[in-house]
């Protein structure tokens, strides 16, 4: 299959385009305001999907409440898609609407997060063990929506297999993008072998672009798996961890420097008054354990204390 210039924009059947075909996936826990302040200005990503947002069945939140929550991603001025995560099809659509009268271009249903606090919760992942459930969910937001909103899911495998993969795909037509994550639920992020071999699948079923997200780590892993599946970009999460400048590298070509685009993070970060958790979990991926320690050193943190 042919090559795709990441650095080309995707546009998408509601009108909304993606800039690039590279995406950050959300990262629970890591992404705070300060996390998205430091990589906005160091302009290493394009797009934001923010960490999921919870919507129970007993309460749907106001407008006021996204307003405030999603204020750091209206403010770096970048398009940007608010993940939800939640069963109850009415609530989440009554949700995906609040959320398009506040200014949000963008919305994306969690399909995929393994977490067993979320599978308990029936949300998530627990979803695609009903491939009827997850078609009611999608049609009830996509009718909600106006046409030019942008709606799209992020999707794994199956549940505890792929023999279900046919149907999910069809039971998330009405979105108009696919972020497939190539495990299944139960594999959690375990190696496995036939990956690509899944997500070429999806692409051949899928009738809307899909955008591929396991293990990639370098600029040759994405032109991997877009050449071997003919997907239409990639997305990719913790490695950006170690390495911020990985998402530039893909879509521009050419290696980033490790070093000095985390230490560029991080000091962004600190000027950005970081939380100290999400910081030292940023800055403990991919350091080595003297570097790790030499930074708590910086923050004045005694070592006998690393977390």
């Amino acid at each position: 299959m042919s090559e795709i210039r990441f650095s080309a924009p995707l546009s998408l059947a509601s009108g909304f385009v993606l800039p690039s075909r590279v995406l950050l996936s959300p990262m629970e826990g890591v992404q705070t305001p300060a996390f998205v302040r430091a990589a906005t200005a160091l302009r290493l990503l394009d797009f934001w999907i923010t960490p999921f947002y919870s919507v129970s069945p007993e309460a749907v939140p106001s407008k006021q409440v996204l307003k405030r929550r999603f204020a750091p991603y209206f403010e770096t001025g970048l398009p940007f898609a608010v993940q939800l995560i939640g069963h109850a099809p009415v609530e989440l659509a009554e949700c995906a609407v609040h959320l398009e009268e506040i200014g949000v271009k963008a919305v994306n249903l969690n399909l995929a997060c393994p977490s067993k606090t979320v599978l308990g919760h029936g949300n998530g992942g627990a979803l695609l063990k009903n491939p009827d459930a997850v078609r009611a969910i999608v049609s009830e937001v996509r009718k909600a929506l106006s046409a030019h909103i942008s709606f799209s899911v992020k999707l794994r495998a199956g549940f505890s297999s792929d023999a279900d993969l046919p149907d999910l795909i069809a039971a998330v037509e009405d979105a108009e993008l696919v972020i497939f994550h190539y495990r299944t639920v139960s594999e959690m992020y375990h190696p496995i072998a036939n990956g690509l071999t899944r997500l070429g699948k999806a692409v051949e079923s899928a009738k809307v672009p899909v955008i591929g997200n396991g293990d990639i780590q370098s600029a040759d892993d994405a032109s991997r798996m877009v050449r071997e599946t003919g997907c239409d970009g990639v997305a990719l999460a913790r490695f950006f961890l170690k390495n911020p400048g990985i998402l530039n590298a893909i879509r521009n070509g050419g290696t980033p420097s490790s070093q000095t685009s985390r230490r560029a993070m991080l000091a962004e970060m600190r000027n950005c008054k970081s939380e100290l958790g999400p910081l030292l979990e940023f800055a403990r991926t991919g350091m080595e354990q003297d570097e790790f320690r030499s930074f708590l050193h910086e923050l004045g943190i005694n070592k006998k204390k690393n977390p």
